[in-house]
């Protein structure tokens, strides 16, 4: 499944206004805007840097993509990931993220994917 399909998954869960299903509906949107996240980073290091997908630690992609990448879109997007990997252990006596929490993590991750789709495209101003 793509990262965008992905994506499109994660918003159609946060639609979902059953009251019975909130907290499963909203957990499953973190994990796969997550999971859209970490498919485009390691897309970009393929096309980029194929020995970067050898580094397990996520944490070290996104920290390398500051050397590439024009700021603040690893900044940004290590940071939502970061609120989303939180958000992916949630404890019982932690506040679950709120449906609008998890739509603006969703719509960061939209905007990672889009950064990173535009900085691997050929240059067509030549």
């Amino acid at each position: 499944m793509t990262p965008t399909a992905l994506l499109d998954h994660a918003r159609a869960l946060c639609d979902d206004t059953r009251h019975d299903r909130a907290f499963w509906t909203t957990t499953a949107a973190i994990l796969l805007t997550r999971q859209a996240m970490e498919a485009w980073l390691d897309e970009y290091w393929l096309v980029t840097a194929p020995e970067v997908c050898r580094v397990h630690s996520t944490r070290a992609r996104f920290v390398l993509l500051q050397a590439r990448v024009e700021p603040p879109v690893p900044a940004r997007a290590y940071a939502t990931w970061s609120r989303l990997s939180e958000a992916c252990h949630h404890y019982s006596h932690d506040l679950p993220p709120s449906p609008e929490d998890v739509r603006t993590w969703i719509e960061e991750a939209a905007a990672f994917g889009t950064a990173l789709r535009q900085a691997t495209a050929p240059d067509r101003s030549s």
